[in-house]
């Protein structure tokens, strides 16, 4: 891990990176924004224009409106048709929300108190009061851990391919490939799949989840990409 940077947020309060190879850090009215109340409307979600400036950053091309596919613990899913600017291929995206849910999400975290995020995700951040050096709190960023799982995990098939992130603070949407699949509870109950089939499936999930070297938080796993 490269050497951690510490940024002086206001008089009594630092910010200190915990992750190698992050962007440029939150404010602090960016934090007090996130943790402070719920907004009226907390499922805004990504402004297009900003997900076309990522997507074209691949040389591709979005030629259709949103069309959602469901919702999701962090926000919709949708899905987005776009054009290959060097093929003129047509293909689809995924794009996966993170929205500012803070009746549902625990992104702040009391060090001293609260160790559960060892379950969850990485923090991302650590709060020190500058004062007297004391560590205050954690702050976890689903959807950074999400973006950086997905580029460490390029190589391996049966991970869609990363398009980029696009960020507001802690907010923002995940831009991977779209990949037809059924969902894998909905399986067990559908008459023309055997149970002989059921197992093979299972196998090459197992088998897939075998090959990721580090744990790969909130990332899908398409059964059609097998």
């Amino acid at each position: 891990m490269s050497t951690q940077k510490l940024y002086h947020l206001n008089n009594q309060e630092d910010l200190k990176c915990l992750q190698s190879h992050d962007k440029e850090p939150l404010s602090s009215e960016q934090i007090a924004d996130v943790e402070g109340p719920p907004d009226n409307d907390p499922l805004i979600i990504t402004e297009l224009l900003k997900v076309k400036d990522v997507v074209r950053q691949n040389n591709l091309e979005i030629i259709d409106d949103r069309e959602m596919l469901s919702g999701g613990s962090f926000g919709p899913l949708f899905k987005l048709k776009a054009r290959d600017l060097t093929s003129n291929q047509e293909i689809f995206i995924v794009e996966r929300t993170f929205t500012e849910r803070k009746d549902i999400e625990r992104r702040f975290c009391s060090i001293e108190v609260d160790t559960s995020w060892r379950k969850d995700s990485e923090p991302r951040y650590e709060i020190r009061n500058n004062q007297d050096n004391h560590k205050d709190r954690l702050i976890i960023d689903y959807l950074y851990n999400e973006a950086q799982a997905l580029k460490e995990l390029q190589k391996i098939k049966g991970i869609p391919k990363f398009y980029g992130a696009v960020y507001d603070d802690l907010n923002g949407s995940i831009l991977e490939e779209y990949i037809d699949g059924s969902d894998l509870s909905m399986l067990f109950s559908r008459k023309d799949v055997s149970e002989v089939s059921i197992i093979e499936i299972l196998e090459k999930v197992k088998k897939f989840i075998l090959k990721l070297r580090k744990p790969a938080l909130f990332i899908m796993i398409p059964v059609g990409a097998q």
